[in-house]
């Protein structure tokens, strides 16, 4: 029994790996499950709630802040709302997330995007610093021109790993192509996500609720007052650790056979654990090093 936050998955792969390398007719007989206790508590007036995830608190606020509104695209009087907004905003949210990734490698969002390829669609992959100027690249062919150029650049006698010290690599690039398809598809530019439209007096956007009208400029601003809406009278708390709840508590949303939720750990689960295991906390630099390259500015909760 773990939490779902980065404390409690490293605790998780540790036990599941001793389990497979020393117990693994345990994990055979299908004898090992995993509890599911809450990640944060939600509570509203007396109502008190509990949730298990980040994307069940995520769908949570946003089934509470799309309830009875409306997002009014102003060019056309197009509304959206209910299902279709929920998709909007989802897709708001993850690109965001992805966005952010880039960004944090040194990289403006908006110059990612200009590379965006004219017939293709695809985005870079990796960007190589080549005598002293950028260069995005969207295949390992490429990146491997780009890296014999840079090391004919740094002579035949250096001993720097070209790849770590000249290479980015772009690892959200598919996930945000396929975001950015569905984003246009629904009608929108993509850069009306994150840019305002300088050139227009109105407001992109209107939020239409029962109680107001709000005029926002572009789709994050949209998705950050969905999410302001359906903070307003709601305290939320985030555990860090089981201990922060009581007994009755960790019974009643853990515990209880009535109600408790349980997965079975099979032996992909316990394999997967294992490999995990090696990477991080085994003998190879190597791998343990690429998986935090790769892994690093993708954290979004740090407990400390």
């Amino acid at each position: 029994m773990v939490l779902h936050n980065s404390d409690g998955s490293h605790i998780r792969t540790l036990l599941l790996t001793l389990f497979f390398r020393q117990m693994q007719q345990l994990v055979e007989k299908g004898h090992i499950y995993i509890a599911q206790p809450p990640l944060y508590k939600v509570k509203r007036g007396k109502r008190e709630e509990y949730i298990e995830t980040e994307k069940q608190m995520t769908d949570f606020l946003f089934d509470l802040g799309t309830e009875g509104m409306s997002l009014i695209r102003t060019k056309d009087t197009k509304a959206f709302k209910d299902k279709q907004l929920k998709e909007l905003l989802r897709l708001v949210f993850e690109f965001d997330r992805l966005a952010g990734a880039i960004e944090r490698r040194g990289v403006k969002l908006s110059k990612y995007l200009s590379f965006r390829h004219k017939k293709t669609k695809k985005l870079p992959v990796y960007m190589a610093k080549v005598e002293g100027s950028a260069q995005f690249l969207y295949d390992d062919k490429e990146l491997a021109k780009a890296v014999q150029a840079i090391e004919k650049e740094l002579g035949k006698d250096s001993q720097i790993a070209v790849k770590d010290e000249y290479v980015a690599e772009f690892y959200e690039a598919r996930d945000m192509e396929k975001i950015i398809d569905r984003i246009e598809k629904m009608g929108f530019k993509i850069e009306q996500v994150f840019e305002p439209d300088t050139d227009s007096k109105k407001n992109a956007f209107k939020m239409d609720s029962e109680n107001d009208v709000k005029g926002l400029d572009t789709l994050k601003e949209c998705l950050d007052y969905v999410r302001e809406i359906a903070r307003k009278g709601l305290h939320i708390q985030r555990y860090k650790g089981l201990g922060e709840m009581n007994p009755q508590q960790l019974w009643e949303t853990t515990m209880d056979p009535a109600t408790r939720t349980l997965l079975k750990v099979t032996m992909e689960d316990a394999v997967e654990a294992d490999e995990m295991f090696t990477v991080l906390m085994g003998d190879q630099v190597e791998p343990r090093k690429a998986f935090i390259d790769k892994h690093a500015l993708e954290v979004r909760n740090l407990d400390i």
